[in-house]
């Protein structure tokens, strides 16, 4: 069982997308080395880049940021990392450290303005990402704050579920003395499709022998309950417990628990213990 929820973590934390092509191709009726055409394209983009200089107003700023507990209370002693993202996806750490009593901490030397880097906080022994910020005013203001997401060791928040396939209703604390592989996931994310295929293929080979002792729960952010449906069913992703978050103020991408963990894209997976606390 642990070997296949460790692939399931493995494969949604690293699934990619390679493109293949030819050396040759028709352009216009003319056959056109792609040698020649990656050239035009890397002048073309160093020209773009060099014209978009004058459109990148950058300033340096200091920021004071104040990070808190879902209760408010200062995230004292929270070791946290914040860095600014190139565009080449590279981390340039600009502090890192734990927060004091009061939950502050004060970066120097962040670059703002049109069209500069965003900034990641990252927090815990496992470095997960909390937050992402960009200020591209003319001034960035003097402090920010962030309210921790759920993290490893905090227990589920309570939320109600409509089962995509039975149109039964359900609660994530019906599932309590289970092992819960919670995947977030829409009809229009292309990656999710290799995830589900995954979780589907697994399911189906394991659901006799993990019956009443773990499970896995797709839970769709789309907007229409009705679109995932047909979805599922026409791909056959039956085996694996399809549900929707129903009950929920605001429905699909702002839906109450995919705010609740802080998730800012899919697929994204959360696997919960049996007492209901989330492992990872």
């Amino acid at each position: 069982m642990s070997d296949d929820l460790a692939r399931m973590g493995t494969l949604n934390r690293s699934i990619d997308s390679r493109v293949k092509g030819t050396d040759r191709f028709t352009l216009n009726g003319r056959r056109t080395d792609m040698a020649r055409v990656s050239f035009v394209m890397i002048v073309c983009l160093c020209v773009s880049l060099f014209n978009a200089r004058g459109e990148c107003e950058e300033a340096a700023y200091d920021l004071t940021v104040k990070i808190a507990k879902r209760n408010g209370a200062p995230a004292a002693g929270l070791h946290v990392k914040v860095c600014e993202v190139l565009i080449s996806n590279k981390l340039v750490p600009k502090f890192e450290g734990d927060l004091p009593a009061d939950g502050t901490i004060r970066i120097a030397g962040l670059r703002g303005g049109k069209g500069r880097p965003v900034h990641r906080i990252y927090a815990g022994p496992n470095e997960e990402q909390i937050d992402t910020f960009r200020f591209e005013g003319p001034e960035a203001p003097a402090e920010y704050e962030v309210t921790l997401p759920l993290m490893a060791g905090d227990p589920t928040p309570e939320a109600s579920f409509l089962n995509l396939l039975t149109g039964t209703r359900s609660k994530l604390s019906d599932y309590r003395g289970q092992i819960i592989y919670l995947d977030f996931w829409g009809t229009w994310c292309v990656p999710c499709r290799q995830a589900m295929l995954h979780n589907q293929d697994v399911m189906k080979r394991r659901a006799r022998d993990w019956a009443g002792k773990a499970a896995i729960i797709a839970l769709s952010v789309d907007e229409d309950p009705e679109v995932a449906k047909q979805y599922v069913i026409e791909r056959g992703w039956t085996d694996i417990v399809q549900v929707w978050n129903a009950d929920s103020p605001e429905a699909g991408w702002e839906c109450q628990i995919r705010r609740d963990f802080g998730l800012d894209d899919i697929p994204r997976a959360v696997l919960i213990g049996r007492d209901g606390t989330i492992l990872w």
